[in-house]
């Protein structure tokens, strides 16, 4: 199993785990997970995680100008992802976008 593996895996664990947050999905590429929701040919992103060690990875966060920006946060995938629910909430909330009308946000 190649490390992408590992990381989408693990991740997809901690999704499965938090239904409160269906709307995501998991983006592995190398060393680099990312959550994200929306259309696949036009992803929103919520955070990504790339990876330092086998077992650490740095916590990163999307700019509004589509970049990533890097935290001071480095631990494994499970200990991000609880600083970002604990800090950054809003950051895996569902966005909006307009036209696209659903039924459960109104």
């Amino acid at each position: 199993m190649s490390k992408s593996d590992e990381g989408r895996q693990t991740a997809e664990q901690i999704l499965r785990e938090h239904p409160e947050h269906k709307h995501l999905r998991v983006r592995a590429k190398g060393d680099l997970v990312t959550l994200e929701s929306g259309p696949e040919d036009d992803p929103i992103p919520h955070v990504r995680f790339r990876r330092a060690t086998v077992q650490w990875w740095f916590l990163e966060m999307p700019t509004h100008t589509g970049r990533w920006e890097k935290t001071p946060y480095r631990a494994t995938m499970r200990e991000l992802f609880a600083i970002v629910e604990e800090q950054f909430g809003w950051t895996l909330e569902p966005v909006d976008i307009p036209g696209d009308f659903n039924p459960e946000r109104s």
